[in-house]
């Protein structure tokens, strides 16, 4: 009777694991097949002709991009918990060279535990202040799209025709409103039900033992969204990182010279389709950002090659950084990562536990 509650899980993590083998080998088979076709030596011909100065230019932007990242979770934490700003950066490059090294987001859990374990910062916070994070950012570069396809339509019209111009306008203005909406109303609803916890949680359901951690959710929510000026800063903050992060792959566009009129506007179809790429790809193999370089700036009369250079590029520039700044918090931890990154990996692959 009690073998069937236990089996579940365990047929649930190994089709997670068998998921994340295919989405391996599926990014592999997309990398050789792409760089066959483009041929190797002409893409290594359009590597060849990089500007240093423009990719150096694109390192430092990347850099300055991923301390604002970690910048901002210690900014969503600092009200109601002491962490300190050096401690939450290293957790945080730590996590994004674990994103980077595994195919799953193994690096967001260790982060959410780091934070819970070194600083002390409750569970349902720090999970809270990494989803903000990216909920934040995801809303900010809806924000930047939108701003680059309304302003380029006419090219846009030109390009896609104006039937499929006028629907990608439409798709991203209704997500980018959908994001913005739900960060309004998750500080509105903290606001709201922050203040009606009950003093002592009442012992029955699954819903009544989740109240404390939901009520944690919502108190750090209110504080960071549901004032105007806290929530002010952190979408400025917000906008401000993903701008540095789209001017990295605008730099790039100008480190190999390609033929488009606007730089910005490349790069954000690029950076657009490796978002939506990155859903069944991992962004560390770099397939996604591949594949969504050969379309988007084909659709600019780029070539393969160069459009494959340019995501190498884009792949060197989002690494190199990531491994520099996460090698410290790595090796100051180095006798306990490997029972760390375990536990992360393993929660990863754990499916949801049934609640009976």
């Amino acid at each position: 009777m009690r073998a069937e509650p236990v089996a579940e899980p365990v047929r649930g993590r190994w089709s997670r694991i068998g998921a994340v083998a295919l989405q391996v080998v599926v990014s592999a088979a997309i990398l050789v097949l792409l760089i066959r076709e483009a041929r190797p030596h002409a893409v290594g011909e359009a590597l060849g002709g990089v500007a240093w100065l423009w990719l150096l230019a694109a390192l430092v932007v990347k850099v300055a991009a991923l301390c604002l990242h970690e910048l901002r979770t210690w900014w969503l934490l600092r009200r109601g918990h002491d962490c300190t700003l050096g401690a939450v950066m290293g957790i945080g490059f730590l996590s994004g060279l674990v994103n980077m090294l595994l195919p799953v987001r193994a690096g967001d859990l260790l982060a959410m535990m780091l934070l819970t374990r070194e600083q002390r910062v409750p569970g349902p916070v720090a999970v809270a202040a990494v989803g903000l994070v990216a909920l934040l950012e995801a809303a900010a570069l809806g924000v930047f799209l939108l701003v680059f396809f309304s302003a380029g339509l006419v090219q846009w019209e030109q390009v896609l025709g104006e039937q499929a111009a006028q629907r990608a306008v439409s798709t991203v203005s209704l997500v980018t409103m959908g994001g913005v909406v739900l960060v309004i109303g998750l500080g509105a609803l903290g606001r709201l039900l922050g203040g009606r916890r009950e003093p002592e949680p009442r012992a029955g359901g699954v819903l009544d033992r989740l109240r404390p951690s939901i009520d944690l959710v919502l108190e750090h929510s209110a504080g960071n969204l549901g004032r105007a000026g806290a929530l002010a800063s952190n979408i400025g903050l917000a906008m401000l990182d993903v701008g540095l992060f789209l001017a990295s792959y605008a730099l790039l566009i100008h480190a190999l010279g390609l033929p488009v009129a606007s730089a910005w506007t490349a790069a954000g179809a690029v950076l657009a389709l490796s978002a939506v790429a990155s859903i069944v790809l991992p962004p560390s193999l770099g397939a996604g950002t591949a594949a969504s370089a050969v379309i988007a700036l084909g659709l600019f009369g780029v070539s393969e090659p160069a459009a494959l250079a340019y995501a190498a590029l884009v792949w060197l520039v989002g690494t190199l950084p990531s491994v520099v700044l996460g090698l410290p918090p790595m090796f100051g931890r180095v006798g306990e990562l490997a029972g760390l990154i375990g536990g992360a990996v393993r929660r990863a692959l754990e499916p949801s536990r049934p609640t009976g």
